[in-house]
């Protein structure tokens, strides 16, 4: 499980979610300081974690979701070097897209909504240039 895997992270480095733009939530409420909590002591089931968008997340910038049971999903991801690979299996069962902006063209096609994706998209770019 990810969460497992951040914790792990957050017992060597306190400062990790910070540094990964990670928002730390314990039973759904967010927390202000997750700084502040021994991870090597605290109980840690009650925690969930969210990262947002942009270069350090491995979500990427852009996600497509489908309406199903199963949360089933495709999303960006700023780790391009496995789409070089013939065996791409190195996620945690996620369906990473290579080309997101060709993607949401061939499902939205020229209009209002592709439009919009792609406004959103440069736009977080530029955010993370400056």
């Amino acid at each position: 499980m990810a969460g497992n895997e951040i914790i792990a992270y957050a017992k060597k480095n306190r400062y990790y979610f910070a540094n990964n733009d990670i928002n730390v939530y314990r039973n759904g409420k967010l927390v202000g300081d997750p700084e502040s909590i021994d991870w090597k002591s605290e109980e840690t089931g009650a925690y969930s974690f969210k990262q947002q968008p942009g270069e350090q997340n491995p979500l990427g910038r852009i996600k497509f979701l489908f309406n199903n049971e199963s949360s089933v999903y495709l999303h960006d991801t700023p780790v391009q070097a496995p789409f070089k690979q013939n065996g791409r299996a190195v996620s945690h069962g996620c369906v990473r897209v290579e080309q997101p902006l060709n993607l949401a063209y061939a499902l939205f096609g020229k209009g209002e909504k592709f439009d919009q994706i792609k406004k959103q998209w440069l736009m977080v770019i530029q955010e993370q240039n400056i």
